[in-house]
């Protein structure tokens, strides 16, 4: 019987464009692999790459703390139906309550990847108490979920593992460093300077806290001087969540002609050949 490997992610178009390839070498390594994600209609093509999908009721910035506990059962059942040999969880939700679900059953390996810190852990003047008290809650539960000695933890960046260090959240020796997600380089091959007016782009979901606003900013700066210069940001909005950029606000700075908001886009690969400079000012 093949060895079973479950991801367990919030969102399947996030699995689709960070941790596909991930999937489909463990396919092709033997294990028998299972995607489990909100479905936002992308389902389908885990499973043409010969992946099972399996739909979670994940709310995106949900406090609900009915709906929340509804998750943390859906996913005991779902580790219990599947009996995973190996659990790859990704992003804050799928995280914190896939942990503890695997702490529960005692699954025998379960690897969790931070891919950021997120609003929670940005500390801003005025925040109030609910959000204080929101962020002790979670801290609270990274450090029970992460615990377990069968659990790895895996971080794109030192600065993020060490504010899990610091916090007590984590221990060093249960923790690994990456150089992030990978690029694959067949689709994104290197290509040369287009001969165009210098274009800018941050490449993004349009959220405060990617530094949209300081891009924008610097964008005025920048064309006052060079005019010729073209700054576009590329990513869709994102309602769901409380750094969410307000669209209205992007298709002002879109009127101005200060910055072009792009949207989403699936042709990246193309996108990324037109640009000279690309920027990434997360916080």
């Amino acid at each position: 019987m093949a060895p079973r490997a479950l991801f367990l992610v919030n969102y399947d178009w996030f699995f689709l464009s960070h941790r596909l390839a991930l999937g489909v070498a463990l396919r092709e390594a033997g294990f028998d692999v299972a995607v489990a994600a909100l479905d936002t209609g992308a389902g389908r093509a885990i499973e043409q790459a010969g992946l099972r999908f399996i739909p979670m009721p994940f709310v995106p910035g949900g406090r609900d703390p009915r709906h929340e506990l509804r998750t943390l059962a859906a996913i005991v059942d779902l580790y219990r139906r599947e009996k995973p040999d190996l659990v790859h969880q990704v992003t804050i939700k799928p995280v914190l309550y896939g942990s503890l679900a695997a702490r529960a059953l005692r699954l025998p390996a379960v690897v969790n990847a931070i891919s950021g810190l997120g609003y929670v852990f940005i500390e801003r003047p005025g925040d109030g108490l609910s959000h204080r008290a929101l962020r002790a809650g979670i801290k609270a539960t990274y450090r029970l979920a992460l615990a377990s000695a069968r659990v790895r933890t895996i971080f794109q960046n030192p600065d993020d593992r060490a504010v899990f260090e610091q916090a007590g959240l984590v221990q060093r020796d249960r923790t690994v460093l990456v150089r992030g997600s990978g690029v694959d380089l067949a689709r994104f091959p290197a290509t040369p300077l287009p001969s165009t007016d210098p274009l800018v782009v941050l490449p993004a979901r349009m959220l405060w806290d990617k530094g949209v606003g300081e891009f924008v900013a610097a964008a005025a700066i920048v064309r006052a001087k060079h005019p010729r210069a073209r700054f576009a940001l590329v990513g869709g909005a994102d309602r769901q969540n409380p750094a969410g950029i307000p669209e209205a606000t992007l298709d002002d700075w879109n009127r101005q002609d200060l910055v072009a908001w792009w949207g989403h886009r699936k042709d990246m690969p193309d996108v990324l050949a037109q640009a000279h400079l690309v920027v990434l000012p997360s916080y």
